[in-house]
């Protein structure tokens, strides 16, 4: 068993994409807020801090692990990007975690089979600034089963600040919720019915046997917030606040 204060099945769930939308922190906060956050002791549930490629220079010189969104960059741990099949072709794919954005409009389903066996692993928008960038529960079972089925690990991003489904007040957009995905990727044809879920005492029900296991298909997620997600597991009792 993890002597971390954060379960296994937790750990490196969330990237930190600070200063990508909704938050837009100015650079050197992010910074500044990661650098706190890797030194902290909810540190092991925290990834890298998402850049995007074309501001990775401006950064300088970084002590901790970063990866570039919208193409590769030398350093980055990861590299995150948009399908293409060119994509393929690239020698550094071999050396860098790559995760590859797929449009819901698109034939997603065949670039999935054409993922299989590649060291490319497909992702997924959960959320964004306008509703048509949240996928239906339909939709995004579909998308978990089809990787289950294929042997691919996933990736998702945006909107999944919270544990439960629920509405946003200010907006009026319907979110997922990050241990609505957890449960849908541990229990294999009940993935609709996971996702459905909006009391989340429910679904740390579900998740709490497995803490201590590695976390099935799921990568994790980028959030512009790292700290919503954190007290949401904290008001839940799947972790235990050591500062």
């Amino acid at each position: 068993m993890s002597t971390s204060a954060i379960p296994q099945l937790l750990q490196g769930l969330i990237d930190d994409a600070a200063v990508f939308p909704p938050g837009n922190a100015p650079l050197p906060a992010a910074i500044l807020a990661h650098r706190e956050h890797r030194s902290a002791w909810y540190a092991a549930f925290v990834g890298p801090l998402l850049l995007p490629v074309g501001r990775i220079a401006e950064a300088g010189p970084l002590d901790f692990p970063f990866g570039a969104i919208g193409g590769h960059a030398p350093g980055a741990v990861q590299v995150e990007l948009p399908w293409s099949p060119s994509l393929l072709d690239e020698d550094w794919i071999d050396t860098t975690k790559v995760y590859a954005e797929i449009s819901r409009d698109s034939d997603w389903r065949s670039t999935l089979d054409a993922l299989v066996g590649t060291p490319v692993t497909p992702k997924f928008r959960t959320g964004g600034l306008s509703p048509e960038l949240f996928p239906s529960i339909g939709e995004l079972a579909a998308i978990i089963s089809a990787c289950r089925s294929r042997g691919l690990r996933i990736k998702l991003t945006a909107g999944l600040h919270h544990a439960a489904r629920h509405t946003d007040p200010s907006t009026g957009f319907t979110h997922h919720g990050f241990l609505n995905i957890l449960a849908a990727c541990l229990t294999p044809g009940e993935e609709a019915f996971m996702l459905e879920a909006t009391d989340p005492e429910v679904l740390a029900a579900v998740v709490r046997p497995h803490l201590f296991q590695e976390r099935p298909l799921w990568v994790g997620f980028g959030t512009c917030s790292v700290t919503e997600p954190l007290e949401d597991i904290l008001k839940l009792g799947l972790v235990e606040d050591r500062s």
